[in-house]
């Protein structure tokens, strides 16, 4: 696309990004850590099971070799660990006089196994070697150099190439494909995803202005939203009076008054308002307001930006279920625009409504998308 609209209405809804490319820049990544004792591994990472040599004897060598790069992948923030580590949490002896002798030697060979050679902590004259996992892409660490290596990729960089770069990879991944920030095209020979750079983008400002359905903002809001009903009720019950239960009614009154009761009474009633707040706010703010008809200009599934955070019109037709995972005629498409509308079949079944009012989105506003958007309006 050949051009870039980035004008934005007062209220922050814009069709596409203005930019492609995120804001910080990608730094060289942190260096490896030296290897860790099995207590500090355990710290760091769930809690690793002990495992006898014995119980994984029946296993082939090539079963063994899955089983330590699995390890290794689970546990890449150690960076590379000795044979005694692998050893007591594998079952598995990579060590030079091992029994494994035959696995060690199939990992020096294989492409997603990196291999230091490091003085020996017992005897530093001696070198000892120590494994661990190498994604394809080992130099990305954060969503920045996923972005940045995706740019670099002009033919196109596979998803499951990218998907073992580091922790929650996946979720990144997501939200750049949901935003925009990358061209995703579906293989249909392998069922793979292939992403592409997005170039320059082209952005379309919606019209209308945006505003929320009314629900407490904040949990001030909330407070006083419950204030006149609390002391409505608090007179009310002041004012009854019954002569047979006169003596319960008296203890309750006096109990109240202890400080360790009034202080329980007083944080459970916290805890709960907060727990009000929370499910009030996520109900209200998958919905937005506009005051023009949405309809002519945005479809299902496309994406769309609400106070600075990427969403996806909603074409969910499944409760509490992500897009992701919604039936395939109801998933959002790869691509962040569509040239027609999803399955008429989805039509009696979509969990939320868009007319020429409202917008579904397919999670709820974030805190700071809410306060954008209330700075926006006031400004």
């Amino acid at each position: 696309m050949a051009g870039t609209n980035k004008g934005g209405n007062s209220y922050g809804f814009d069709f596409l990004r203005s930019e492609h490319v995120l804001s910080s820049g990608s730094g060289p990544g942190d260096a490896l850590p030296g290897v860790p004792s099995l207590d500090q591994l355990q710290q760091q990472q769930s809690p690793v099971k002990r495992v006898a040599p014995e119980s994984v004897a029946h296993k082939s060598d090539l079963e063994k070799q899955f089983d330590v790069i699995h390890f290794l992948q689970a546990h890449r923030a150690s960076g590379c660990l000795p044979p005694s580590i692998i050893l007591r949490s594998t079952g598995i002896d990579l060590s030079t006089e091992g029994k494994d002798a035959s696995v060690a030697k199939m990992l020096l060979g294989n492409p997603k196994i990196r291999i230091d050679d490091i003085p020996d902590p017992e005897n530093p004259s001696l070198l000892l070697r120590t494994y661990g996992y190498q994604a394809k892409f080992n130099h990305v660490h954060n969503k920045v150099g996923l972005l940045a290596q995706i740019n670099r990729s002009i033919n196109g960089v596979a998803v499951r190439d990218l998907n073992d770069a580091y922790d929650d990879v996946d979720r990144d991944l997501n939200a750049l494909v949901t935003a925009g920030d990358v061209v995703a095209l579906d293989n249909p020979e392998d069922k793979s995803k292939i992403l592409f750079p997005r170039g320059e983008p082209f952005l379309v400002e919606l019209d209308g202005h945006i505003t929320l359905p009314s629900f407490p903002q904040t949990e001030a809001d909330l407070d006083s939203q419950s204030t006149s009903d609390s002391e409505s009720d608090s007179e009310n019950n002041n004012n009854t009076s019954n002569n047979d239960t006169g003596t319960i009614t008296h203890s309750k009154k006096k109990a109240a008054m202890d400080p360790v009761v009034k202080a329980a009474i007083k944080k459970a009633k916290a805890a709960k308002k907060l727990q009000h707040f929370k499910e009030q706010r996520a109900n209200h703010s998958v919905i937005v307001e506009t005051d023009a008809d949405p309809t002519k200009q945005i479809r299902r599934g496309e994406a769309v930006c609400v106070g600075g955070q990427w969403f996806r019109i909603s074409s969910a037709i499944r409760e509490g279920v992500p897009l992701s995972e919604q039936p395939a005629r109801a998933h959002a498409p790869p691509s962040v625009t569509l040239r027609k509308d999803l399955s008429n079949r989805n039509d009696p079944e979509y969990i939320r409504n868009i007319d020429a009012t409202h917008i579904p989105l397919d999670a709820p506003l974030s805190a700071q998308a809410l306060a954008n958007l209330k700075d926006a309006k006031e400004a």
